[in-house]
């Protein structure tokens, strides 16, 4: 059976890292060409537009990759299974974007400033690089001027949208990692309780006999006696009328043919009288059901009341299917209940009496028979006339005192019963586990109508339920990544406070954060995928991701201010000269991302979540951005250094 190590799942991630950061590598390079290109328009030469061009957006570039690298650096610290499967990624993206930098700043105005194609003027004036965006620059124009003079509306506009999609969050389903398709499903098999083993064989023998040279299968494999870990389940059983059938496909990723087979397979237990089966798959990982109610008591009886009371009403929830008790009857057994004192009475030694009781019943082996290199128990003990029945065993010789024998029934009692299935204990305490899987419902949805259920259907006095499972994980999970996101915006703000010399604008650029939020809550309505670990990696993904366009226009509009022009025709002009650099590094980003958010390859159940995320954000955020930030840039009062020109002497200004 196929089955991942975390290695190997961690390689996976690693190259999603690379694909994430293909998008966002080519970032720096564009704005730095960009601005070059906008300095050779204005009529400099190639080199002096490589110097001037670089060092015009060297100080944004470098902050808003250090904003980035930033926000990866606390994933690297993340708990549980969103640490396990993005601790390489963040490894990956950061040192991918310290080399992009790196090349940004140094290589391409090298390059830039290679001859080749003459000193020719392509244009003049800064106006007609802008007109060269054409419509998008004349529709950015007039929607920005708007925004700008209505600017209160703006800002109010954006903080509605951004309250409505806050409140939609709560009707979004929640799931601690998406469900994976491997190509592998099995069927749980329960036959009527004292079934032989041999007879389950067969059973699933017959159950298999539907997909028999079926093309599409590559290989069906059967277990009886016990249910198997590998199904997915927290809880292993193990009894002579328990069996597992598994199937895995030719083609794993088709789907539609594991329908067909599971389908073909139903039809035939159709045939099988007294045939219980449950339908599963696999899991990616090793975690433990979805859904777990832990009963603790060292009252077994209390327990044995009480869990078939709340098996029946989690089957009443929506979503949840397979429930199951660990306290499943065992099968039938009879029970010796020695009389101490009747024992004592006689001189007889419990354990003694106990030991020869053993060797009646399930015989010794004194010695073994050797054939060639196997060795073959020879087992002693009595006839199976002797042993058949319960009054077989009651009239069992032991020995008595003095060599007298004495039947079993004289000195203990024998009677039918059945033995627990499973003794479970948890944190050193007796316990009876309540586990359910999930069909077409998120894991927050159904763990809220369970903790309904424990309130209104308290368990009896000595009997305490807590909940398991993989509830307990994704708690884990979801609590370290909401401390992994205040710390991304608290180092984001740090460094863009370093690099604007301010404590205001990065109040600016911060705003930017609630309206990814925005593109991230419609993401996730529009393609359906539940809020998990990987969708939430996404969202802290994006603190650092989305600024990078604010503080590029911040940081240009800054500039123009220092020259002495008024802030809100800096804002203007800054927001013209940063549209095109803004729209393609945002369109590269997105594009790259594309292949994760199609779902492409293996695994990529995993990286589709995220990269939904982080597209649909970014996208929401860059019109946003464009719009929004200016308005709120207008609003809050700012100061910036105005440039004192060179005197005569220092040469011209």
């Amino acid at each position: 059976q196929r089955q991942m190590c975390i290695r190997d799942r961690l390689n996976i991630m690693s190259l999603g890292g690379l694909t994430l950061g293909i998008g966002m590598l080519v970032d720096n390079a564009i704005v730095v060409l960009e601005s070059i290109h906008r300095k050779r328009t204005e009529g400099l030469d190639r080199v002096t537009a490589a110097v001037a061009g670089t060092t015009e957006v060297g100080g944004a570039v470098a902050a808003s990759t250090l904003t980035t690298v930033a926000v990866f650096l606390p994933i690297i610290f993340v708990e549980g299974i969103a640490g396990a499967l993005f601790g390489d990624m963040a490894v990956t993206v950061t040192l991918s974007l310290l080399a992009s930098l790196v090349v940004a700043v140094t290589l391409i105005p090298m390059l830039s400033a290679l001859g080749g194609g003459g000193d020719t003027r392509v244009r003049k004036t800064e106006t007609a690089a802008v007109e060269s965006m054409g419509l998008v620059s004349r529709l950015y124009d007039a929607m920005l001027r708007t925004a700008l003079r209505r600017r209160w509306l703006t800002i109010a506009a954006a903080a509605a949208v951004f309250a409505l999609s806050v409140t939609a969050i709560r009707g979004l389903q929640t799931a601690l990692i998406p469900d994976i398709s491997q190509g592998e499903f099995y069927f749980e098999a329960t036959m009527p309780e004292g079934t032989s083993v041999l007879a389950t064989d067969r059973v699933l023998r017959q159950m298999a006999r539907p997909i028999e040279d079926d093309p599409e299968v590559e290989v069906a494999y059967a277990t009886a006696g016990s249910r198997l870990v590998s199904g997915g389940l927290s809880l292993s059983t193990t009894a002579e009328h328990y069996g597992q059938l598994n199937v895995v496909l030719a083609d794993r990723n088709d789907e539609a043919a594991e329908l067909r087979v599971a389908n073909r397979l139903r039809g035939g237990f159709a045939g099988i009288p007294e045939l219980e089966t449950t339908f599963g798959k696999p899991t990616y990982f090793s975690l433990k059901t979805p859904v777990e109610v832990i009963l603790f008591s060292d009252d077994l009886e209390a327990l044995a009341a009480w869990g078939p009371v709340l098996v029946d009403e989690l089957a009443a929830i929506e979503g949840l299917v397979d429930v199951r008790s660990s306290l499943e009857e065992g099968n039938p057994e009879l029970q010796i209940i020695f009389d101490r004192d009747r024992l004592a009475s006689l001189g007889l030694d419990m354990r003694v009496v106990a030991e020869t009781l053993r060797d009646r019943v399930l015989g010794a082996v004194p010695t073994r028979f050797r054939e060639d290199d196997r060795q073959i128990d020879i087992r002693v003990r009595n006839t199976e006339q002797q042993r058949r029945t319960a009054d077989d065993v009651r009239n069992l010789m032991i020995p008595g005192p003095d060599g007298r024998q004495l039947r079993l029934l004289t000195v203990a009692e024998v009677r039918d019963d059945r033995g627990p299935a499973e003794i479970h204990r948890v944190q050193q305490q007796r316990a009876a586990v309540i586990s359910a899987n999930l069909e077409g419902r998120g894991l927050g949805a159904a763990v809220r109508d369970i903790e309904a259920l424990l309130d209104r259907s308290p368990p009896p006095p000595g009997v305490i339920a807590e909940l398991g499972g993989q509830v307990n994980e994704m708690q884990t999970s979801f609590a370290s990544l909401r401390f992994a996101l205040a710390l991304a915006v608290f180092l984001v703000y740090l460094v863009m406070a370093a690099t604007f010399e301010s404590l205001i604008h990065p109040f600016v650029v911060l705003f930017t954060i609630p309206l990814a939020l925005v593109g991230v809550v419609l993401g996730v309505f529009v393609t359906g995928i539940d809020i998990s670990v990987i969708a939430l990696i996404g969202v802290v993904m994006l603190v650092g991701i989305v600024v990078n366009n604010a503080i590029v226009l911040i940081d240009t509009v800054n500039q123009l201010r220092r020259t002495g022009m008024d802030k809100a025709e800096a804002v203007i002009r800054g927001g013209h000269l940063r549209l095109r650099p803004i729209l393609m590094t945002t369109l590269t980003t997105v594009l790259g991302l594309l292949p994760m958010a199609l779902s492409l390859g293996e695994g990529a159940e995993l990286r589709a979540p995220l990269a939904i995320t982080v597209s649909f954000g970014l996208l929401f955020s860059t019109v946003l951005t464009l719009v929004v930030i200016p308005a709120v840039y207008l609003v809050v009062p700012s100061r910036v250094r105005v440039d004192e020109p060179l005197s005569d002497s220092e040469g011209k200004p």
